[in-house]
């Protein structure tokens, strides 16, 4: 065993993640205007690194608001600045450090489970504020994910011992682990279960001492990622609460869909109604194109069409705009509200009409063959323009 440091500090976090508070000596303190960036000879605070934010908390009652590694030091950023040689009393914000060891060490059960079983390494890893993800080089499966969930939780109720090893560099040689980068010397390895049993895995971070005080685990997403597979996850009292969530989003939605209150029911009902939904629109669009079909046909034998219709699709609008343009040389279509009309217009004309637009009404677009809008104007004021307009 050896014990690591990183220049002068003493990292208490890789050898107890259980302190949350701790006495140590300030070694420097440098910087100003509120952003002092202090060094100690001991802590128990994480920097970031390796997909995990620091810890927070106070020392001696001043805010820590950063911890991370520069220049090979631990630099705890505080508001204001301490003396050097000042003794110094650091509280950690554990309920949020406790949440982390949580979905670290569930996110190292999974990767064992995963790496033994499909063979695959967990190439990526962030733990963020809502949720922790896992990135791993393969294509992972819905029954996959969901055998190795189940196993991840049998673990975390067997309640397996958690705890770190330093190997020295001979150790090292023979000892078996998972790491994703090529290690040689001061290496910390989170053992999970006897000897490792469960898992060997380099790592710099706190972890929980027991797999039971993870609590519970959940997958809540997955997908395809740069040719592997995205894994989201929960732990603990984050777990329990989306649980909650989604039942009383299934709850909502069984009610709204008068289906029985589970996930089965209520997807089935949704489908359903996708499904007339999408009837519906097929017969609105046929609808809309006799209609067309028959506003087409009343336009008089003319250069320039300026068609008002009450619609405000603009897909409908545009069908309209272009059947006309092919019976007249232009045609301009607004549809919807006085005052706030969506506009097409195409045909020969089309960009002389919407530049005479442009030069007396408020109106927002463009486009090439076809050109599409809003004009801010009441139909008086375009009927106005057009009035007496010959192309």
């Amino acid at each position: 065993m050896t014990e690591r440091k990183i220049k002068n500090t003493d990292r208490i976090y890789e050898k107890d993640s259980s302190v949350s508070f701790f006495e140590a000596t300030v070694l420097s303190c440098d910087g100003g205007e509120g952003e002092y960036k202090t060094v100690l000879d001991r802590t128990a605070f994480f920097p970031t690194g390796g997909g995990q934010s620091c810890d927070l908390g106070t020392l001696n009652g001043i805010e820590v608001k950063d911890v991370h590694i520069e220049n090979g030091e631990i630099i705890h950023v505080t508001q204001s600045p301490l003396a050097v040689g000042e003794k110094v009393r650091g509280i950690l914000n554990f309920s949020e450090r406790e949440e982390k060891m949580r979905s670290h060490t569930a996110e190292h059960i999974l990767s064992s489970i995963l790496n033994t079983k499909y063979g695959l390494s967990n190439v990526g890893f962030h733990l963020g504020t809502v949720d922790t993800t896992c990135d791993f080089d393969g294509v992972l499966t819905l029954k996959q994910l969901n055998e190795a969930e189940d196993e991840v939780n049998r673990i975390i109720r067997e309640n397996h011992p958690v705890y770190p090893v330093f190997p020295t560099e001979n150790e090292l040689k023979t000892l078996e682990y998972r790491s994703k980068l090529d290690l040689t010397e001061d290496v910390r390895i989170v053992m999970i279960g006897e000897n490792g049993s469960v898992d060997k895995c380099a790592c710099c971070a706190p972890h929980v001492k027991k797999t039971g005080n993870i609590g519970y685990f959940k997958i809540v997403d997955f997908y395809k990622y740069k040719g592997g597979t995205r894994v989201h996850i929960l732990t603990g009292i984050k777990a329990l609460e989306r649980a909650r969530d989604d039942f009383e989003g299934i709850k909502t939605l069984s009610a709204l869909l008068s289906s029985p209150r589970n996930a089965q029911s209520v997807s089935e009902a949704a489908e359903r109604i996708c499904e007339e939904n999408e009837a519906l629109e097929r017969e609105i669009s046929a609808l809309n194109e006799r209609i067309n079909g028959y506003i087409v046909k009343e336009l008089p034998d003319t250069d320039l069409a300026v068609v008002f219709d009450e619609r405000k699709n603009s897909q409908t609008l545009r069908s309209l705009c272009l059947s006309a343009a092919e019976k007249v040389k232009t045609a301009a279509v607004f549809g919807g509200e006085n005052g706030r009309f969506t506009f097409v217009v195409a045909g020969e004309a089309a960009q002389n009409i919407f530049a005479k637009m442009k030069n007396s009404l408020n109106v927002r677009g463009g486009g090439k063959e076809v050109i599409c809008g809003t004009a801010f104007a009441s139909e008086s004021e375009i009927k106005a323009l057009f009035d007496g307009e010959n192309i």
